[in-house]
């Protein structure tokens, strides 16, 4: 999960809320509250991300790159760090000045090297990148979830995902 649409003209919503999805999973990971099994399919194993994953032979193991439980756990906290760390980027998704997501991307409507050449964090953005970063993790090692939902926010009239300026 890479913090993009999956599809161009996508609703904002629905991209957030699978992004939300990934976010409750890897918090439940992360925590120990779920194990994964490295050799099952993730769209057969009828876990809550199962949906995201319906279309792909995908294989835990191949998720997290690792077939170790305390392994996975740390890699579920990396995980998240990275998707907040992409929805701070702005080949990724488009913010207005008040922080919120005007825009999910699409990056299979976007040039390839367009896409890497800006796939940096927002300048605007980036104490709070640091700071949500550190409450993940803060979070995590005290024993509870990370707090997603305000890196997640959308504003008040969210635009379908397409390509931005990365075409």
């Amino acid at each position: 999960m890479h913090a993009m649409a999956k599809a161009e003209g996508e609703a904002a919503e629905v991209t957030r809320d699978e992004i939300a999805m990934w976010f409750q999973f890897l918090n439940a990971v992360a925590l120990g509250e779920t194990s994964v099994d490295p050799d099952k399919e993730v769209r057969k194993d009828g876990s809550a991300i199962a949906p995201l994953f319906k279309d792909h032979d995908i294989e835990y193991e191949q998720i997290f790159d690792s077939d170790e439980a305390a392994e996975i756990q740390l890699r579920s906290q990396g995980m998240m760090c990275h998707v907040i760390q992409d929805l701070f980027t702005l080949s990724h998704c488009l913010r207005n000045p008040q922080n919120e997501i005007c825009k999910f991307y699409y990056y299979g409507a976007q040039d390839r090297g367009e896409h890497s050449e800006a796939d940096h964090g927002m300048p605007e953005h980036k104490q709070e990148l640091i700071k949500q970063c550190a409450n993940c993790l803060r979070s995590i090692k005290n024993g509870e979830a990370y707090e997603y939902e305000q890196v997640l926010a959308l504003s008040n009239d969210p635009q379908v995902s397409d390509g931005g300026a990365f075409t």
